[in-house]
């Protein structure tokens, strides 16, 4: 969090009332300022979790994620099945510009979501 940013904020998550659809995607917002947005997102059975560009901080809440066979990337392709899997707890961190695609692997999953511009965020790929 940027170190001028006090502003105390509550969202009861559970209210339907503060969930809305955005971009096709069904969120909670629960803050948007100072080069970041944060957000809970509800995903159904092999539902796409959409992406932006930015540096993207990704918590597995309920359900599972899994990452779509259509990615091709000698990386993720290279990986064992069960590392193409994120169950509940899981957390990922990836870059600016990096392209992922996750997808719903059970029913009702639900995944906390940052995005923004982070500090001291490193990231290596090597072949």
């Amino acid at each position: 969090m940027d170190a001028q940013d006090d502003l105390f904020i509550r969202v009861n998550t559970e209210d339907e009332t503060n969930w809305k659809i955005e971009d096709s995607k069904r969120i909670c917002p629960l803050y948007n300022g100072f080069n970041e947005k944060v957000y809970l997102q509800r995903l159904k059975l092999d539902e796409q979790l959409i992406s932006s560009n930015k540096a993207t901080e990704i918590l597995v809440i309920e359900g599972e994620l899994k990452i779509s066979e259509l990615t091709s990337s000698k990386l993720i392709n290279s990986c064992a099945e069960e590392s193409k899997l994120f169950p509940k707890g899981s957390w990922l961190r990836l870059p600016e510009n990096f392209s992922i695609e996750l997808i719903a692997n059970q029913p009702d999953t639900r995944v906390f979501i940052k995005e923004g511009s982070f500090k001291n965020t490193l990231f290596e790929l090597t072949q």
